[in-house]
């Protein structure tokens, strides 16, 4: 449900508040917006990946380090996402999820 206009104003006020106290607040709109982000980009570092390898695959080419490539890029925007994001249930569950793919990815070169 999209925020009013008054929440609007009482988290750009509370925004405020914390930055000139050098704290920022976790339960914003920002970041509610930012865990989904991280975990749509999670999932999409591993479709993306399948779908180029076999692209390549159908091509007779060898697009595995592009997909290589594409995933752990996305793994490292969607690990950061979810930390910054961490306070919401789903930015943790993709910082976790991510970073299990990075190491494991690391495990198969």
């Amino acid at each position: 449900m999209p925020a009013t206009k008054n929440e609007r104003i009482e988290n750009a006020a509370l925004i405020l508040l914390f930055a000139k106290e050098g704290k920022r607040p976790m339960n914003t709109t920002e970041t509610k917006i930012l865990d989904k982000l991280a975990f749509g980009t999670c999932l999409a570092g591993i479709i993306l990946a399948a779908v180029i390898a076999i692209l390549g695959k159908i091509l007779n080419q060898d697009f595995s380090m592009i997909a290589y490539g594409t995933f752990v890029g996305l793994e490292v925007i969607s690990l950061v996402l979810g930390i910054v994001s961490r306070a919401q249930p789903l930015g943790k569950t993709s910082a976790i999820a991510s970073g299990i793919l990075l190491i494991g990815s690391v495990a198969f070169l």
